[in-house]
C-alpha cells in the first residue's frame, strides 16, 4: 500500500507522533533498507547490540566506581 503525503501526515497525527518520533521512526527504516541491502542478519545485528551494551553497562559501572572511589 502506497500512501500519500496527506495519508502519511495524518497517519502521524493519528498515532500522535512529534518531530523526533518521526526522525527515530524514519531512521530504523533507513537502517532496516541498509542492513538488508547489506545482507547482514538480524542474528548479526543483535550480537552486535548485545555487545554494545555490555560495553555501555562497563563503563557507566567504572564511572559510578569513580564517583563513589574506592571502597
Amino acid at each position: 500500500m502506497t500512501m500519500t503525503d496527506e495519508q502519511t501526515q495524518q497517519a502521524e497525527d493519528m498515532l500522535g507522533m512529534n518531530d523526533d518520533d518521526r526522525t527515530s521512526l524514519r531512521v530504523m527504516v533507513a537502517c532496516d533498507l541498509l542492513l538488508a541491502q547489506a545482507g547482514i542478519p538480524e542474528e548479526q545485528v543483535t550480537a552486535a547490540y548485545r555487545a554494545r551494551l555490555a560495553e555501555e553497562v562497563r563503563n557507566a559501572a567504572t564511572s559510578l566506581l569513580a564517583a563513589v572511589g574506592d571502597r
